[in-house]
């Protein structure tokens, strides 16, 4: 017997039977659909068709995709193109090859091989393992607790492990950062240099005193270790420097001055 869908109502004798007593003995539709337990559009669309076999499973010709050329072209595109992937390769060989599509280039790169990517070759000089950066950032926030003003959240991140610490204090005393440090210290992995892009809070780089030492960076030079922070912009005519976080504001006022329509404003 040829094989049913799962949700067949009647089976194919049961059909050729419902056929048979509607041609011959003339038993009415409702009678039949009583009979049969299914409903009355179910017995007229067998009573209609020649064949008690379902549509759904008529032999059908395999459609045919990956194609011997579509093969090749894949693999001669990831040849010429070793980093590219499946969707980058099934966009580039559209023209030529309308049927290409992620999944099959996909497939075919695993079934030759070439499915994994080059790795990448590691940059020279790196932090030997162990000796890592530690990056030093102040948040202010609103004071719920007080219900005004601001508290700050002075954290510490491993960029290794993505471990953090983090303290909240009413103020950002350099005295309160070092406070802080040290008690990061006792939790945090090893590290080899310290890194900030807020040196304004950390150092005195960027004042009128930069050779002067913040107690923060005195205790992060007490264990031989060194401090770094994010190289600040300067403004191209009087060459004062200014913070990483009026970079945009910085940026808009000497696009405006250089206009030569609102030079003279």
């Amino acid at each position: 017997m040829k094989k049913l869908y799962a949700n067949a109502a009647v089976t194919s004798p049961q059909r050729i039977e419902v056929k048979r007593l509607f041609e011959v003995e003339k038993v009415p539709v409702a009678e039949l659909a009583k009979r049969f337990c299914i409903g009355e559009s179910a017995i007229r669309k067998w009573i209609r068709r020649a064949s008690p076999q379902c549509k759904y499973f008529t032999p059908q010709r395999k459609r045919t995709v990956v194609t011997p050329e579509y093969r090749q072209a894949v693999l001669d595109y990831r040849r010429q193109h070793p980093t590219h992937g499946p969707k980058r390769i099934a966009l580039a060989l559209q023209a030529t090859c309308p049927q290409a599509h992620r999944g099959t280039a996909a497939l075919i790169l695993q079934e030759s091989g070439m499915s994994q990517r080059p790795k990448r070759r590691k940059p020279k000089g790196q932090i030997p393992v162990g000796q890592h950066r530690l990056q030093c950032d102040v948040q202010e926030l609103p004071a719920v607790q007080w219900s005004k003003g601001f508290v700050y959240k002075i954290s510490f991140i491993h960029l290794r492990t993505r471990w953090k610490y983090s303290e909240i204090h009413s103020h950002q005393k350099s005295q309160t950062m070092a406070a802080v440090y040290r008690r990061d210290l006792d939790h945090l992995p090893p590290f080899f240099i310290t890194f900030t892009d807020n040196a304004m809070s950390f150092t005195m780089k960027y004042t009128a005193h930069p050779e002067r030492k913040t107690a923060f960076t005195k205790e992060v030079e007490k264990d031989g270790r060194t401090m770094h922070s994010h190289p600040v912009a300067r403004d191209s005519a009087s060459g004062v420097g200014y913070h990483v976080s009026l970079y945009g504001l910085a940026g808009r006022y000497q696009a405006t001055l250089s206009r030569p329509e609102r030079a003279n404003l």
